[in-house]
């Protein structure tokens, strides 16, 4: 993706649901474990890294912080893979994920 190119969340292309049965993504660090990071990290993460010029993310960061805002209508329920520049649409998500789960989230989602 170069620089020139302007992609926001509800135009990137949907992908399938893969979660797998009992919830895939769960491990003993919590849901965003399989990011290398707890979900409170991804949130401080996406929050700092949305505000840098490329603020690139991968489908699995997009995805995670989707689901943790709570699957906001305005947004695609989950991208494919690839890596996007993402800059107020993350701040939007960051947001939103920290009213619904707080800035150190535990136990399942709300």
């Amino acid at each position: 993706m170069t620089k020139e190119a302007s992609l926001t969340i509800t135009n990137l292309p949907a992908g399938k649901d893969t979660t797998a049965p009992g919830g895939g993504r769960q491990s003993t660090k919590g849901p965003g474990s399989d990011l290398g990071m707890t979900d409170a990290e991804l949130i401080g993460y996406c929050d700092i890294h949305c505000e840098t010029e490329r603020a690139l993310f991968n489908e699995r960061q997009i995805n995670r912080m989707i689901e943790l805002a709570g699957y906001p209508d305005e947004f695609v329920r989950e991208v494919r893979v690839g890596w996007y520049s993402v800059h107020q649409e993350m701040k939007e998500l960051v947001r939103l994920a920290r009213e619904r789960v707080g800035s150190e989230p535990s136990g399942p989602l709300r």
